[in-house]
C-alpha cells in the first residue's frame, strides 16, 4: 500500500485521507465532506461536486472518429477520458483524423484543460490529425484565455 494521509477534524479525531491518482500522475488527498457534499482536495486547495458529469460519445466513419465531449470536464470526471482511451484506441488506429466537439461542453478547469491538452498530445503521437469544434460557451471562454487554441496550432 501507499502513504497514508492523515487530517485532524474539528474534534481533534483523525481522519484516514485516501490517495487518488488522475491522468496527471499526481498523487491528490481528498476526503468527503458530507455537510457540503463536496470532496477537498488538501494538497491543490480546489473542490469538486459530484452531481456534474461529462458524457463522451464517439462515432466513426470513413477515416474520422468524431468524439463529442458534453457536460462538465474538470477533476472530478478527467478519468472518464482514461477510460475512454482504453476503449477506444483500437478504434482510433482505423482512423486518419479525430474530430473533438465541445460545443456541448458546460464547464472546464484547469485540470480539464490538462486533460485535453494530454487527449490531443496522445492522438497526435499516434500520427492522428486532430480537429476541435467549438463555440461561445464558457467552456470554449476558458481555453481560449488558457491559450488552448494558440497552442493547437503550433503543435
Amino acid at each position: 500500500m501507499g502513504k497514508k494521509y492523515y487530517l485532524s477534524n474539528l474534534n481533534s479525531k483523525k481522519i484516514e485521507v485516501l490517495p487518488m491518482n488522475l491522468s496527471t500522475k499526481q498523487e491528490m488527498c481528498f476526503f468527503y465532506h458530507p455537510s457540503s457534499g463536496k470532496d477537498l482536495f488538501i494538497n491543490m486547495g480546489h473542490t469538486r461536486l459530484y452531481a456534474k458529469s461529462l458524457n463522451i460519445e464517439a462515432s466513426s466513419r470513413f477515416g474520422t472518429m468524431k468524439v463529442v465531449l458534453a457536460g462538465h470536464l474538470g477533476s472530478s470526471t478527467i478519468e472518464k477520458l482514461d477510460e475512454f482511451l482504453l476503449e477506444y484506441r483500437y478504434h482510433f488506429k482505423n482512423c486518419k483524423e479525430v474530430s473533438i466537439d465541445i460545443s456541448k461542453l458546460d464547464f472546464i478547469n484547469q485540470f480539464g484543460v490538462s486533460a485535453l491538452v494530454d487527449l490531443v498530445c496522445l492522438l497526435k503521437h499516434e500520427g492522428l490529425e486532430v480537429s476541435i469544434r467549438h463555440s461561445e460557451n464558457k467552456a470554449d471562454q476558458v481555453l481560449r484565455k488558457a491559450g488552448f487554441y494558440e497552442w493547437l496550432q503550433e503543435n
